[in-house]
């Protein structure tokens, strides 16, 4: 028996022809001791396995695929939805002398402007790990309706839904079984 420290060690790695104890040390075991041995494609599956896991971190750090799917299929439509319902939860009424001087449309459609600027992908901003809108500013009273003044109440159209949310977590699902998918391919 090894013994260490005067007592009993049980915590002991058997690899080829040495033992690896608690401690980290080498310690060469008797020829009687039973021993496992590896087969030389096991380090191998270690070590492909090990990469694939790597080239899953690294792109893992680049959102950018799974926002862009978000953006397009998910957040857009809401924000469209929005605007044709007259808000979710609804807007408040227009004021009546404002009312009664505009063209039929939803409240926040009157030239259509704010509402194509935020369907336009080009005023959108992907990033690795964010979404933003950047193109709103060419339409000046967009602020005011997200926000609301002193005068006028808000009335925000860039807002998500619980099952907008549901619809992104089920892309960034996808998307990440499809890197384990493609990896894990490779691998083997």
């Amino acid at each position: 028996m090894i013994r260490h420290s005067g007592q009993l060690d049980s915590q002991w790695v058997k690899c080829s022809d040495f033992e690896l104890n608690s401690l980290g040390r080498r310690t060469m075991i008797p020829a009687s001791f039973p021993r496992i041995y590896f087969d030389p494609k096991f380090f191998r599956d270690i070590a492909a396995i090990s990469a694939a896991a790597e080239l899953l971190a690294r792109n893992l750090d680049d959102f950018q695929e799974p926002l862009r799917a978000s953006l397009e299929l998910v957040i857009m439509p809401s924000i469209a939805t929005n605007f044709e319902v007259g808000g979710r939860p609804k807007w408040q009424a227009l004021s009546y002398p404002y009312s009664i001087n505009r063209r039929p449309a939803p409240i926040l459609i009157q030239t259509g402007a704010m509402f194509q600027a935020t369907q336009s992908m080009q005023n959108w901003d992907v990033g690795p790990n964010s979404v933003s809108m950047n193109g709103i500013s060419g339409v000046k009273y967009a602020n005011f309706h997200q926000t609301g003044t002193r005068r006028m109440p808000a009335r925000p159209y860039v807002m998500f839904q619980p099952e907008d949310v549901a619809e992104i977590s089920q892309i960034f699902e996808i998307w990440v079984d499809g890197l384990i998918d493609r990896y894990w391919t490779k691998m083997g």
